[in-house]
């Protein structure tokens, strides 16, 4: 049985006006039968060690260390569009196609040059045979040395200039490169520096390009940034390297593990709030970046103090009674 002490009630249950304030108890008795068609549950208070905890809201982002916004190393037309939002890349993979007079220009310097490179190897080499038969002298065999290195100089410039158009060493004989004959452009190709998912796309086929444009953004999802705004008042209880719980709304009653990875060096002059990052696993893939999500901050552990279950609290106007 439970007891209840209640204000004075009518018959039916309806406090009477009178008995409000002031007025007798009317003691009510319970039978068990009435606890579990009401659901009332019974338990006693007692000491526990008591958590204190900070939360804080803030919203999703990529990980900018794991992220690379790709360009074209040279101007040029996008003639092909290999990659698309949502595919997912290894570092190196081609996401599109484009022909550029500049490459083109730099390419043909780069084949004339190795050809004269050759000529002057040969007759590096013809001339100290040449000289060992005492055919020409020694000065005659070193000028066709000195030929030889200005040649192979040439060839390396030439050879570094199509390096930083973004060419790969293996590509330079590549036919995806080449062209016909008197071509006025030759196809290079756009690749990711890393492996990730394509987020972003802001270029179509038959579009003019320059290398200052971003064309790509690739992403490592794996991992991501929770970006939150801590109070100055808040700020002894978040220090680097600290674990978070990190909740989010549409994913009721599940939580993911981060880690406090960065807190600012100033506080916001307008909103006296200090930007923080948390670092999120997402190997699992769930979390999107743009959600909001709180982050669930232990402060403090106090040794014991008188609890009661969470359930048995209840919000009364804002106050929890």
């Amino acid at each position: 049985m439970a007891l209840f002490s209640l204000a004075g009630c009518t018959g039916k249950g309806v406090p009477e006006p009178a008995d409000v304030e002031g007025g007798p108890a009317t003691r009510i008795e319970l039978s068990e039968e009435a606890y579990r068609s009401a659901g009332i549950e019974v338990d006693e208070a007692g000491r526990h060690p008591i958590e204190r905890f900070l939360r804080v809201s803030g919203t999703l982002g990529f990980d900018e260390g794991r992220m690379s916004r790709v360009s074209a190393t040279f101007p040029g037309r996008i003639t092909r569009i290999l990659a698309t939002p949502g595919d997912v890349v290894r570092a190196g993979a081609v996401l599109a196609e484009m022909e550029s007079p500049e490459l083109a220009s730099a390419l043909s310097a780069y084949r004339t040059a190795s050809a004269e490179a050759d000529l002057r190897q040969k007759e590096k080499e013809r001339g100290l045979a040449l000289f060992e038969g005492k055919a020409i002298s020694r000065a005659d065999l070193l000028q066709r040395e000195a030929e030889s290195e200005r040649a192979l100089a040439a060839l390396a410039e030439a050879r570094q200039r199509l390096l930083l158009l973004g060419l790969k060493a293996t590509d330079l004989d590549s036919p995806t490169i080449s062209s016909p004959q008197g071509a006025p452009a030759v196809a290079g190709s756009i690749r990711t520096p890393m492996s990730g998912h394509i987020v972003e796309r802001k270029v179509t086929p038959g579009q003019n390009v320059m290398p200052s444009e971003e064309l790509f953004v690739v992403a490592d999802l794996s991992r991501l940034w929770l970006v939150l705004q801590i109070y100055e008042k808040d700020l002894l209880y978040v220090r680097k390297g600290q674990a978070v719980e990190v909740q989010l709304t549409s994913y009721r009653g599940e939580s993911w593990k981060g880690t406090v990875d960065y807190v600012g060096a100033a506080v916001d002059l307008h909103t006296r709030t200090v930007p923080t990052r948390v670092v999120v696993d997402n190997r699992a893939g769930h979390l999107k970046a743009g959600m909001y999500a709180d982050a669930v901050v232990r402060v403090s552990e106090e040794p014991s103090g008188v609890t009661v279950p969470a359930a048995a609290v209840v919000h009364l106007n804002g106050h929890e009674e």
